[in-house]
């Protein structure tokens, strides 16, 4: 179970980042009514991560910096289960070097940032914060938070992808951390209150070069948000709209 989990949300990262055929962008929702933030944690699948930390609102990822999964994908089956057990095992490794964090209340955060956000009483829009740490090696990480919003049949994803980088060794005191969750995650609702507003539209395809891609650097084709260009490069594939870290494109190209 926990195998088949891994790989469908590798899946959905590769459609996230836009490695498959064309993409149409989603329209904001058009219920009437407040947002506001859901009484759970996200579920495992909401994470999409490496592994799931319990009863928080953290996952924790891998960077498959070697090409691993794309190994293990050539390899057939059992190349593929050996590999997600080899990441799930380092990143239950990496997640118990930062407890601290990933005890963090990443809703109340989220409350904090965005006070206009109402109680579920008569409110139409569901929105579930989510932060993954991605762990580049033992000793570093950076984080990417979610906003996973849902009204009915409708859902979307609201990503942004942080540029900051931090140290195990100095930021295992949450004290350090909570500013940082609480910014990163206020971005990602920002882009759905904007998106919500009908401030993004005119998508157009580009193809872009990417080091955020699902085994690394790689080119893509996703519909961005021309007017943001070229300062902040704003993806929606259906399934997402993101925010990468600028420092991680280049080559945009219009088609």
């Amino acid at each position: 179970m926990a195998s088949a989990r891994l790989i469908a949300s590798f899946a959905v990262m590769l459609l996230g980042s836009g490695c498959v055929g064309a993409l149409t962008p989603k329209e904001p929702p058009t219920a009437a009514g407040k947002a506001y933030i859901a009484q759970r944690t996200p579920t495992e699948d909401e994470k999409l991560a490496t592994v799931s930390v319990a009863d928080s609102y953290f996952g924790v990822s891998v960077l498959a910096g070697g090409g691993n999964l794309a190994t293990g994908l050539l390899l057939g089956p059992i190349g593929v289960a050996m590999n997600i057990a080899a990441l799930r095992s380092e990143a239950n490794d990496r997640a118990s070097s930062i407890k601290a964090v990933t005890a963090i209340d990443v809703a109340a955060l989220l409350q904090e940032a965005a006070p206009d956000l109402s109680s579920s009483d008569g409110s139409a829009i569901q929105l579930v914060p989510t932060v993954v740490a991605l762990f580049s090696d033992k000793e570093s990480y950076r984080l990417s938070c979610s906003v996973l919003a849902s009204t009915g049949a409708w859902r979307l994803r609201y990503v942004t992808d942080q540029d900051a980088g931090y140290k195990v060794a100095t930021s295992s005191d949450p004290a350090i951390m909570l500013p940082e969750i609480k910014a990163c995650i206020a971005r990602a609702y920002d882009l759905y209150r904007a998106h919500a507003a009908g401030e993004f539209a005119a998508w157009r395809s580009y193809e872009f070069e990417t080091a955020d891609g699902i085994i690394g650097s790689g080119t893509v084709t996703l519909p961005l948000h021309e007017a943001s260009l070229p300062g902040r490069v704003i993806t929606n594939s259906g399934f997402a709209l993101r925010e990468f870290r600028r420092s991680a494109i280049q080559k945009l190209t219009p088609r």
